[in-house]
C-alpha cells in the first residue's frame, strides 16, 4: 500500500501558485472555491436556458449572491468564533488572508441574495409588451429587407462583396437587438425558482470546496483507535496534527464530499427531468433537508467545529436542524394548500 500519511502535512499551509519570499500566492482552498463558483455559474446558465429563464438570470444571481456569500461566510465565522472564545480585533475581520470562512454563513447569505434579487425583480418596471412587440416586428421587417437587398447585389466584384459584408453586419446588429427585446419579455423568475436553479450547484460547490479542507489540514474527525476498525488509509482517514500530536483521524471532510456529491446528482436529476416537481421550491427544500441531515451527523464526529455553547452544542448542528425544519415546511405547506383546495373544489368542506 502506498503510504500517504504525509500528504496533509505536505500540503498544509502551501499555495498552488506562489510568488516572492513572503508567502504570497494563490492558496489551494481559494483556488478550489473560485473553481466551484465558476463551475456553478456555467452549469447554472445552461440550466436556466433549458428552463426558459431570461439570459441574464444567472449573471444577476452571481452579482447579488456571491459577494453576499463571501461576507456572510466571514461574519458567521467571526461571530461564532468569538462566542467560542476567540479574540478578534475589528481590523482582523477584513484581513482575508487570516483563516475563517464558514460555509453555513455563505449558504444563508446566498439565499438572502436570491430573496433580495426577487424583490428587485418585482419592483423593477416591466417593459410595455405592446411597444416591445411592435419594435420586434419592425426589426424583422428591416432584416427581411436587408436580406432581400443582399440577394440583388453581385458577389463577383470587390465592391459588391464589401457592400454585402456591410449589410450582414447590420443584420447581425439587428438580430442582437431583437434577441435582447425578446429576452426582456420573458418573466423574471421568483425567489423559489432562482433557489431551485442554484441549489444543485450550491451543493456541488460545497463538494468541491471540501477538498480545500484537505489541503488546509482541517475538518477532520477523532483520532482512530486500533479497536475502532476504521481504516487508517486515505481518503477515509487523514494524517494530521492535533494538540501537537500527529496521527490518523477520520476524514469527515471526505465523507461530506461524498454526501454532497450524491446530493448534487439527485438534485440535478430533479432539475432535468421533464415531469413537473410537486411545487416551486422543491429542489431547494430537498437541499436544505438532505444537506442538513448529513451535516448534523457529520458534526457529531468533527473535532474542530465552532461551538454555540462550548462543550455542549455546536452551532452547525443547530443550524442544520433549522435547515431541515425549513425544508420540511417548504414542502409541507404547498402540499397542505393543494389538498385543501382539492377538498374545497370537491365540496368536501366550506371555505372559511
Amino acid at each position: 500500500m502506498v503510504n500517504l500519511s504525509g500528504a496533509v502535512r505536505f500540503f498544509d499551509g502551501t499555495n498552488i501558485i506562489s510568488w516572492g519570499d513572503d508567502g504570497n500566492g494563490i492558496a489551494y482552498y481559494g483556488f478550489l472555491i473560485a473553481m466551484a463558483m465558476l463551475v456553478g455559474v456555467v452549469l447554472g446558465y445552461f440550466l436556466s436556458r433549458r428552463r426558459g429563464m431570461p439570459r441574464d438570470t444567472v449573471l444577476d444571481m452571481m452579482l447579488w449572491c456571491i459577494p453576499l456569500a463571501i461576507v456572510g461566510a466571514r461574519l458567521y465565522y467571526v461571530i461564532f468564533d468569538i462566542i467560542d472564545g476567540g479574540v478578534w480585533r475589528f481590523s482582523d475581520i477584513f484581513q482575508l488572508r487570516m483563516s475563517g470562512l464558514a460555509i453555513y454563513g455563505g449558504v444563508l447569505a446566498a439565499i438572502l441574495g436570491c430573496f433580495l434579487l426577487s424583490i428587485f425583480y418585482k419592483r423593477k418596471k416591466k417593459p410595455d409588451a405592446v411597444v416591445v412587440r411592435a419594435r420586434i416586428d419592425g426589426i424583422k421587417v428591416k432584416i427581411e429587407g436587408l436580406a432581400a437587398e443582399i440577394k440583388g447585389i453581385p458577389a463577383d466584384t470587390e465592391e459588391g462583396r464589401e457592400k454585402i459584408k456591410g449589410l450582414n453586419r447590420q443584420i447581425k446588429k439587428l438580430k442582437a437587438e431583437n434577441a435582447e427585446l425578446e429576452n426582456s419579455l420573458i418573466p423574471k423568475p421568483t425567489f423559489f425558482q432562482m433557489a431551485d436553479l442554484g441549489a444543485p450547484f450550491l451543493i456541488l460547490g460545497q463538494a468541491i470546496g471540501r477538498w480545500g479542507n484537505y489541503f488546509n489540514g482541517e475538518a477532520f474527525g477523532p483520532l482512530i483507535s486500533e479497536a475502532s476498525g476504521w481504516p487508517k488509509a486515505f481518503p477515509l482517514a487523514v494524517w494530521v496534527q492535533q494538540d501537537g500530536v500527529w496521527g490518523w483521524h477520520v476524514a469527515t471532510f471526505f465523507i461530506e464530499f461524498v454526501w454532497c456529491t450524491i446530493g448534487f446528482l439527485i438534485m440535478l436529476y430533479l432539475s432535468l427531468r421533464k415531469k413537473p416537481l410537486p411545487s416551486s421550491g422543491f429542489v431547494i427544500a430537498f437541499y436544505l433537508i438532505f444537506y442538513g441531515v448529513g451535516r448534523f451527523v457529520i458534526e457529531i464526529f468533527r473535532t474542530d467545529s465552532l461551538w454555540l455553547v462550548p462543550g455542549v452544542i455546536k452551532i452547525s448542528m443547530v443550524v442544520a436542524a433549522a435547515l431541515i425544519i425549513c425544508g420540511a415546511l417548504i414542502i409541507a405547506v404547498p402540499a397542505y394548500k393543494k389538498r385543501k383546495n382539492a377538498r374545497l373544489a370537491a365540496g368536501a368542506e366550506k371555505p372559511v
